[in-house]
Protein backbone atom coordinates (compact mmCIF):
# COMPACT_ATOMS: atom_id res chain seq x y z
CA UNK A 1 0.00 0.00 0.00
CA UNK A 2 1.60 3.12 -1.22
CA UNK A 3 0.21 6.16 1.74
CA UNK A 4 3.53 8.18 1.29
CA UNK A 5 2.26 11.95 0.93
CA UNK A 6 -1.36 10.24 0.71
CA UNK A 7 -3.97 12.25 3.22
CA UNK A 8 -6.82 9.39 4.52
CA UNK A 9 -9.48 10.21 6.54
CA UNK A 10 -10.40 7.97 9.28
CA UNK A 11 -13.58 7.96 11.27
CA UNK A 12 -13.25 6.05 14.77
CA UNK A 13 -10.11 7.23 14.46
CA UNK A 14 -9.43 7.22 18.24
CA UNK A 15 -9.63 3.97 19.29
CA UNK A 16 -9.90 0.37 18.01
CA UNK A 17 -9.93 -0.54 14.27
CA UNK A 18 -9.77 3.21 13.03
CA UNK A 19 -6.51 4.32 15.62
CA UNK A 20 -4.69 1.35 14.24
CA UNK A 21 -5.65 2.18 10.39
CA UNK A 22 -4.30 5.99 11.65
CA UNK A 23 -1.14 4.60 13.30
CA UNK A 24 -0.51 2.53 10.02
CA UNK A 25 -1.23 5.86 7.68
CA UNK A 26 1.26 7.72 9.13
CA UNK A 27 4.05 4.67 9.87
CA UNK A 28 3.76 4.67 6.00
CA UNK A 29 4.22 8.21 5.33
CA UNK A 30 0.99 9.77 4.75
CA UNK A 31 -1.39 11.88 6.74
CA UNK A 32 -4.06 10.53 8.83
CA UNK A 33 -7.19 12.79 9.82
CA UNK A 34 -8.35 10.92 12.80
CA UNK A 35 -12.55 11.88 13.10
CA UNK A 36 -14.12 10.74 16.37
CA UNK A 37 -16.72 11.78 19.25
CA UNK A 38 -13.87 11.10 21.84
CA UNK A 39 -12.38 14.72 21.84
CA UNK A 40 -9.81 13.79 24.38
CA UNK A 41 -8.40 10.49 22.95
CA UNK A 42 -9.13 11.77 19.38
CA UNK A 43 -6.21 14.77 20.31
CA UNK A 44 -4.19 12.33 22.14
CA UNK A 45 -3.88 10.48 18.95
CA UNK A 46 -3.16 12.36 17.06
CA UNK A 47 -0.49 14.02 19.29
CA UNK A 48 0.77 10.91 19.43
CA UNK A 49 1.33 10.83 15.52
CA UNK A 50 2.59 14.20 15.29
CA UNK A 51 2.61 16.47 12.41
CA UNK A 52 1.33 13.76 10.30
CA UNK A 53 -1.95 13.50 11.92
CA UNK A 54 -4.83 15.84 12.95
CA UNK A 55 -7.69 15.62 15.16
CA UNK A 56 -11.77 16.86 14.05
CA UNK A 57 -14.24 16.18 16.67
CA UNK A 58 -17.49 15.15 14.94
CA UNK A 59 -20.29 13.17 14.71
CA UNK A 60 -20.51 11.44 11.37
CA UNK A 61 -24.09 10.53 11.54
CA UNK A 62 -24.54 14.79 11.17
CA UNK A 63 -23.77 15.61 7.41
CA UNK A 64 -22.65 19.31 9.15
CA UNK A 65 -20.14 17.64 11.25
CA UNK A 66 -18.93 15.51 8.10
CA UNK A 67 -18.59 18.45 5.63
CA UNK A 68 -16.72 20.33 8.53
CA UNK A 69 -13.71 17.22 8.96
CA UNK A 70 -13.90 16.76 5.17
CA UNK A 71 -13.07 21.06 4.97
CA UNK A 72 -10.23 20.35 8.25
CA UNK A 73 -9.03 17.53 6.32
CA UNK A 74 -8.58 19.35 2.92
CA UNK A 75 -7.24 22.75 4.87
CA UNK A 76 -4.84 20.86 6.49
CA UNK A 77 -3.25 18.46 4.24
CA UNK A 78 -4.40 19.81 0.73
CA UNK A 79 -7.07 16.95 -0.26
CA UNK A 80 -8.19 13.81 0.75
CA UNK A 81 -6.58 10.67 -1.16
CA UNK A 82 -8.39 8.19 1.18
CA UNK A 83 -11.49 7.43 3.60
CA UNK A 84 -11.80 4.44 5.94
CA UNK A 85 -14.91 4.50 8.30
CA UNK A 86 -14.64 2.79 11.30
CA UNK A 87 -16.69 4.79 13.09
CA UNK A 88 -19.45 2.44 15.20
CA UNK A 89 -21.30 2.57 18.64
CA UNK A 90 -21.61 -0.53 20.80
CA UNK A 91 -24.61 -1.04 22.78
CA UNK A 92 -23.64 -2.22 26.21
CA UNK A 93 -26.99 -3.84 26.54
CA UNK A 94 -27.04 -5.76 23.37
CA UNK A 95 -27.30 -4.89 20.21
CA UNK A 96 -30.74 -3.69 19.27
CA UNK A 97 -32.10 -7.46 19.55
CA UNK A 98 -30.83 -8.73 15.46
CA UNK A 99 -27.49 -9.51 17.05
CA UNK A 100 -28.71 -11.16 20.32
CA UNK A 101 -31.55 -13.22 18.43
CA UNK A 102 -29.52 -14.42 15.72
CA UNK A 103 -26.85 -16.12 18.40
CA UNK A 104 -29.66 -17.82 20.46
CA UNK A 105 -29.82 -21.52 19.68
CA UNK A 106 -33.15 -23.40 18.86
Amino acid sequence: MLLRDRTVLVTGGASGLGWATANLVAAAGGNAVIVDLDADAGRAKAAALGAKARFVQADVSSEPDAKRAIHEATVAFGRIDGLVNAAGIVAAEGHGGFVDGALRPG
